[in-house]
């Protein structure tokens, strides 16, 4: 496929093939079930689609569209579940290590940033009293220099929010 002039991106068993035009799509994808049919493995036809990068398409957390790439909304909501479902003995360094390699592993730009921080403090205008969330704004605001703003988020009170 490569010799085509086509790229591809692997990652284990995860893999994207970009073409330019509509009929590649569909020879490319025949030409992969094909290999794959030989080596007794299939596509997972719930994974597998042709796409424009106009439409964008989801790959190992990203979302990829034509303005370029950003945590996928699944990852996002992943991160947030995780971090609303610890109890609140957890420690604060157990959440910042959570949020820390989150954002290592997207390469969190501005944006996003000010999207999870929107995130947290959307729950905590719905649950005050949540301490993994309150803990995780504020591992949010440090990853940015921001300890005023950490400080404060630690030691509002309910009413504040």
């Amino acid at each position: 496929m490569t010799s085509g002039g086509h790229k591809i991106v692997r990652f284990a068993d995860d893999f994207v093939i970009l073409v330019t035009t509509q009929k590649e799509a569909e020879d490319t994808l025949k030409f992969a079930k094909d290999a794959l049919d030989r080596l007794k493995l299939e596509i997972n036809e719930d994974k597998t689609r042709i796409c424009s990068l106009t439409d964008g398409f989801i790959f190992l957390g990203y979302e990829f569209t034509k303005s370029g790439k950003r945590p996928a909304p699944e990852a996002v909501q992943r991160l947030v579940k995780k971090i609303t479902q610890t109890g609140n003995e957890s420690s604060r360094e157990y959440l910042e290590s959570i949020i820390r390699g989150w954002m290592n592993y997207f390469k969190i730009d501005v944006k996003t940033y000010e999207e999870l921080t929107l995130e947290f403090q959307r729950i905590l205008n719905n649950n005050p009293d949540s301490l993994p969330a309150r803990l995780s704004l504020a591992a949010l605001y440090l990853q940015k220099n921001e300890s005023d703003k950490a400080k404060r988020v630690i030691t509002a009170t309910s009413t504040t929010f």
